[in-house]
């Protein structure tokens, strides 16, 4: 048998009597509410007291020991009334806007100004750019839908025997330049089409020569890229 003075040092015998089993959650927090009595309350800003002061007063309506409101009982006035000849006017005093700011006078009202008339101008600055670029793309389709006539035009002439063409500028080899001034894109396209659906029923749009001008009548969409795409 073991000696009873062997007592294991792992056992509670070793452990204090008095000691108290707290947990560290409830430490922290029994300490952070004694900081917290401690504390003195905070005072509110100067700002806010004004604020909420002011928000206060504003929010009450004028009484009958009001000076104001004394003046105009004299001259018939009701509590309630509207003000005017047939009362028909205000029935609350006009609100009070608080300058928080050291802007001038008016000056919020100028920056509004400017900002409206910036977005006024750029809106009518990306309309102007958007048509532009609109029309731009509307001539270069002009141009190009022109020189496929052209190409067209002079391999079907080429086909019929013909020399040379009915224009100078309705085959390839005599393109129509962009920046000469004296040719209108729309016009020229309009000429050049117009030959090749009278003379080779052909329609650059549909990509076909016809068999006659009833087969293109009844087949063809019509003589304009609208009639084809839109």
């Amino acid at each position: 048998m073991t000696d009873s003075s062997d007592d294991d040092y792992m056992s509670d015998k070793f452990l204090p009597e008095n000691i108290v089993d707290v947990k560290p959650g409830l430490i922290a927090k029994y300490t952070k509410k004694r900081l917290q009595a401690n504390d003195p309350p905070q005072q509110k800003k100067r700002k806010l007291l004004e604020s909420e002061a002011r928000d206060e007063g504003l929010s009450k309506s004028i009484t009958q020991n009001n000076k104001g409101f004394a003046l105009l009982a004299k001259m018939g006035y009701k509590e309630g009334m509207g003000l005017g000849k047939k009362g028909e006017g205000m029935k609350v005093p006009i609100p009070v806007e608080v300058k928080a700011d050291r802007k001038g006078l008016g000056k919020v009202t100028a920056d509004k100004t400017v900002r409206e008339n910036k977005e006024v101008d750029y809106k009518q600055n990306m309309g102007d750019y958007r048509q532009r670029k609109k029309d731009k793309l509307s001539v270069n389709r002009v141009w190009r839908d022109i020189r496929k006539c052209q190409h067209a035009c002079e391999q079907l002439d080429k086909q019929k025997g013909y020399v040379e063409p009915e224009e100078d500028w309705y085959w390839a080899s005599d393109e129509v330049n962009e920046e000469d001034e004296d040719y209108e894109p729309e016009d020229t396209l309009i000429a050049i089409n117009d030959y090749l659906r009278s003379t080779h029923f052909y329609c650059i749009w549909c990509g076909i020569a016809f068999t006659d001008e009833m087969d293109m009548l009844n087949n063809c969409p019509g003589d304009t890229s609208e009639d084809h795409f839109d």
